[in-house]
């Protein structure tokens, strides 16, 4: 029997559903769904695409008497739709009196004519009224930033007023960050919300200063992981000394004016910096900078690679093959606040050093006192998900735990077990890692890259959150005969490692009877020196030295700062000697002496650890005296 069909009458879709349906939907399928009927336009108003990959242009009316229309709204450029303007909702007068001073996701910080902040969201009407200030006008571009959860509402917003300040959901009140009235002349506030860490750019000859937010008070970070953030026009001129005389005349006399500014990556969580010059003949310049990992300098990178650049919100952002982004570009909306010439707003592509200028369409549709680059829907981007799959914050402050699985018959578990501090109830589980690396053992770790050593005794570099492994020379190490000096277990392999995160350069030092190395590049080990008997390696990066703890032997340094190791001293002392008097030791089951490298202070420490028959742990920590050298 044939059923007959129903008509379906789709305006009675539940609203949760169309919400549901269009927030996952491009920003023009969502103009179009408020057009089929007067209930899909209710469940539609204010509804904002939370699958939004691309950042969008929004232009803020003018407060002046040319604002014949009394326009109190905003006008949005949607890249998808290159011919087109959108009109957000009526703002009201309040707004327009307004300056933007701050933009994140959908949300910009306003500051109005009394000096006083506010948070709101153009497309939804959401207002967020913040703690009134005391602040006098210092000066005319208030620096400041602003992070806010979508969902939740909370919200941390960080400004000069005077001194750097805050507030975040819950406070009635500025807190200060810092006590130092004005230090360097604070001139821009990133925040980095997966490490919780405000980044600000201070005047030329200061470095940038780093604090975290992921306790209730902030924390100043360590200085010297960034030097200052100065401008060398040199960068923009040949090498060649005969160029370089010309260009200099010509770069002088074509000079207007330019702009510093620091990012930060959201994909490495690297810091960046940009300089942006503009010349008579209205041509730009831009130069990006990434910090060396070692000589802790700035230095010019040709290409963002797969991320663009959102100098507004300073952040890059993913953008391979996602339509209307361009990659290795920056976008960019002019030289300060107020900015109303349409000629500074564009998109400038790092490949070919040329600007794409936006369709004309968008500046004759109203006049404006501002224009911002922004990213609806931000916090929630499937762009953001896709990359950060399988990825581990590079910047982060804790200590996380790793679980190898078992090597036995009854086990056909192929996964690590991680146990992250800040989630005590839960553990994590990597992605299948293989039946060879069940059978190989960790002898080394650096950040989230763990150094194995295979059946065959062949070592191998592992990311066990991403998968990536990088193999090394095969090696001519064979276990000697059981009983013989140098018949070892795989967990006594003295081994150590280090790894960059970002271009996968790698040193691995071992003792396969005496002190071998190897780095990206090499296709074999090679010796560090003749030296026997190593108990114990660590590698510090920052100063390249490689340090070796040898049974009662003096501790030997080793600088890796060339291409061939180079010994440096050995005024430091055995560490063997241990001194028990406060331990007892009738009640000692087992005894160890290790050492280890500050990485604030550079200092070598010994740390010794004993067991005890009850099942108690005792740590002795030593530092070298400077004259005695005790």
């Amino acid at each position: 029997m044939v059923q007959s069909k129903k008509n379906v009458n789709w305006s009675e879709l539940c609203p949760e559903l169309v919400q549901c349906v269009f927030e996952l939907l491009s920003f023009t399928y969502l103009k179009r769904g408020r057009s089929v009927c007067s209930s899909w336009r209710t469940a539609l108003r204010g509804c904002v695409p939370k699958g939004n990959q691309i950042p969008w242009l929004i232009l803020l009316p003018q407060n002046d008497n040319n604002n014949e229309n009394n326009n109190t709204s905003c006008v949005l450029f949607v890249p998808e739709d290159r011919d087109k303007t959108y009109k957000t909702r009526d703002l009201g007068a309040y707004f327009v009196k307004s300056s933007c001073v701050a933009t994140y996701g959908s949300w910009l910080l306003m500051l109005d004519t009394l000096w006083n902040l506010y948070i709101i969201n153009p497309l939804t009407g959401e207002r967020i009224d913040l703690p009134t200030t005391d602040y006098a006008q210092y000066d005319q571009n208030l620096v400041a930033c602003l992070w806010i959860d979508d969902i939740s509402k909370d919200y941390l917003v960080a400004c000069v007023m005077g001194y750097p300040v805050f507030t975040k959901k819950g406070n009635h009140s500025w807190r200060r960050i810092s006590s130092r009235y004005g230090e360097g002349r604070y001139k821009q506030m990133v925040y980095e919300p997966t490490s919780q860490q405000l980044y600000v750019r201070r005047y030329y000859n200061y470095p940038v200063k780093v604090w975290s937010f992921s306790g209730d008070d902030p924390q100043q970070v360590s200085e010297d992981n960034y030097p200052p953030v100065e401008y060398a026009f040199w960068d923009f001129l040949s090498k060649d000394k005969e160029l370089y005389l010309k260009e200099e005349e010509f770069y002088v006399r074509e000079y207007v004016d330019s702009r510093l500014h620091i990012a930060v990556s959201t994909v490495s969580g690297q810091v960046l910096k940009v300089v942006n010059v503009l010349q008579k003949s209205k041509r730009w310049l831009f130069r990006v900078y990434m910090m060396h990992p070692v000589e802790l300098n700035w230095e010019v990178v040709d290409s963002l690679g797969d991320e663009a650049l959102i100098l507004d919100m300073g952040i890059t952002v993913v953008a391979e093959d996602i339509p209307g982004i361009k990659k290795n570009s920056i976008y960019f909306s002019g030289l300060d606040n107020g900015r109303t010439n349409p000629d500074h707003i564009f998109v400038f592509d790092l490949t070919t050093h040329e600007i794409e200028p936006l369709p004309q369409c968008v500046f004759s549709s109203v006049r404006f006192s501002d224009a911002r680059w922004f990213f609806p829907g931000r916090s929630v981007c499937s762009s953001w998900r896709t990359a950060l799959r399988g990825c581990l914050p590079k910047r982060t402050q804790i200590p996380w735990l790793i679980l190898f699985p078992q090597n036995d018959n009854n086990n056909n578990n192929t996964s690590c077990v991680l146990f992250v501090p800040e989630d005590r109830d839960k553990t994590y589980k990597t992605r299948d890692l293989g039946a060879d690396f069940v059978r190989s053992s960790c002898v080394a770790t650096y950040g989230s890259w763990l150094l194995m050593l295979n059946t065959l005794w062949n070592l191998n570099i592992l990311n066990p959150l991403t998968g990536e492994r990088i193999d090394l020379p095969t090696t001519n190490y064979a276990r000697d005969p059981p009983g013989t000096y140098y018949d070892i277990k795989p967990r006594d392999f003295v081994a150590c490692l280090w790894v960059d995160d970002t271009s996968k350069d790698y040193l691995v030092v071992c003792d396969m009877h005496y002190p071998v190395f190897t780095k990206k590049g090499n296709h074999y080990w090679r010796r560090v020196s003749e030296v026997v008997g190593c108990i114990q390696m660590v590698y510090e990066h920052k100063s390249q030295n490689l340090y070796v703890n040898r049974y009662y032997n003096p501790i030997q340094v080793w600088s890796f700062s060339r291409d061939d190791p180079q010994q440096i001293f050995e005024d430091y002392p055995p560490t063997r000697h241990i001194h028990f008097g406060i331990f007892s030791l009738e009640e000692s089951v087992d005894r160890r002496v290790y050492i280890a490298i500050s990485t604030v202070s550079g200092q070598v420490l010994k740390v010794v650890n004993m067991l005890q028959n009850s099942k108690r742990r005792l740590f002795l920590l030593y530092k070298m005296h400077p004259v005695d050298l005790t």
